[in-house]
This record gives structure tokens, C-alpha cells and sequence, in this order.
């Protein structure tokens, strides 16, 4: 019954390059900020 699962059903689909890249570009920008974000607490554990 796994095919059921939506997420599994979508991981097999082919997805639009569209939708992909939306998603992406979310990812990366998650990314981004939660790298900055641990860079800015790691600098701010040196200065102290």
C-alpha cells in the first residue's frame, strides 16, 4: 500500500520543470538562510 502514500506517488511522477525549480529555488533559499544564520551564531561565539 505504499503507492498510496501522496509523497511516494509524487517522488515517481516525472514532476514539471516548473514546479522543480519553484522548489528549488525554495530549498536554496531555506538553505542560504540557515547557513547564514549559523555562521552569524558561530561569529558571535568568537567575539564573545
Amino acid at each position: 500500500m505504499r503507492d498510496q502514500h501522496p509523497a511516494y506517488k509524487k517522488r515517481k511522477q516525472p514532476m514539471s520543470l516548473e514546479k522543480d525549480h519553484s522548489i528549488s529555488l525554495i530549498y536554496q533559499k531555506y538553505l542560504y538562510y540557515f547557513h547564514s544564520d549559523l555562521t552569524q551564531k558561530m561569529d558571535n561565539q568568537e567575539t564573545d
